[in-house]
């Protein structure tokens, strides 16, 4: 299997869950109060008589979003969804020449139809709304695009030993964040659920422990290899690895000494001739 079909699984479920889902997360779909009033202000030249803007059963009929309904959303100031901002930005897009008042309706503005359309769907103030909005979803959108590009390998050659292990680790961390999304808003896990991932925790901890702590440890070569720079703060750890560990010296004890003294500020130096 190539590597690209080995991280398929790992860059769907992240774009799906983690990029899409929440990409729109941070902005805000909840129509200004500026928008609200011009929509109002529709309503009431569209109630006056002069028309203007579709009914819901009109457009329904002709296949296209109605004013009116969209004049009632606004005036509520109802969470609008990311399609309707899109609609929106596309009326204004194609309407914006019929805006302004025709000049023989400058002292009844109600009576011109494309104006008072132009208000159902928030007049200048929606118009502005809209454009910044769907600005802000075409970025959200680049950037979930190309997040979700980010299990891609970008190393084809590498293939020693420890290749798969890497991949794994890659793939558990991807998807570690994803179920932590997924439980933090509430989703259950049932029992057998539950039991893997406490199976799952008890072996990735011990591996863990094992690298850090056990005989191949980097910290424990440190220690063989090198000696302290601070043999005062050394001996704290040793002491410290000491009331934690049933048994010291042990590949695990030295390990965690190690780890202690280096959070602690030490460092290490060759050993000299006379400490071989």
């Amino acid at each position: 299997m190539s590597k690209s079909s080995d991280n398929n699984f790992t860059k769907r479920v992240a774009a799906k869950w983690l990029l899409a889902k929440g990409k729109y997360d941070h902005i805000d779909f909840k129509p200004p109060e500026s928008v609200a009033n011009a929509a109002v202000r529709g309503l009431e030249y569209r109630k006056k008589g002069g028309g203007g803007g579709l009914s819901t059963e009109q457009a329904s009929k002709q296949g296209i979003g109605s004013g009116v309904q969209r004049a009632t959303n606004l005036k509520n100031r109802t969470n609008l969804s990311p399609s309707t901002v899109r609609r929106m930005h596309s009326f204004f897009s194609r309407h914006e020449k019929n805006k302004a008042i025709d000049a023989k309706h400058k002292g009844t503005p109600w009576k011109d139809r494309g104006y008072v359309a132009w208000l159902l769907w928030g007049g200048d103030p929606g118009a502005a709304w809209a454009r910044k909005v769907v600005r802000q979803m075409d970025a959200a959108d680049e950037k979930a695009k190309k997040a979700s590009h980010v299990a891609k390998d970008d190393h084809p050659a590498e293939r020693d030993g420890t290749y798969m292990s890497r991949r794994f680790i890659r793939q558990m961390s991807v998807q570690s964040s994803i179920l932590s999304k997924m439980l933090k808003e509430g989703m259950p896990l049932m029992d057998w659920q539950e039991a893997k991932l406490a199976m799952a925790a008890k072996d990735f901890n011990a591996v863990f422990n094992s690298l850090m702590y056990g005989e191949e440890s980097p910290f424990l070569r440190m220690a063989s290899d090198n000696e302290p720079t601070k043999p005062e703060l050394w001996s704290r750890a040793k002491a410290e690895a000491k009331k934690r560990f049933e048994k010291y010296p042990s590949a695990y004890a030295n390990g965690w000494a190690v780890q202690w003294y280096n959070e602690k500020g030490g460092g290490w130096r060759k050993k000299t001739k006379k400490d071989d």
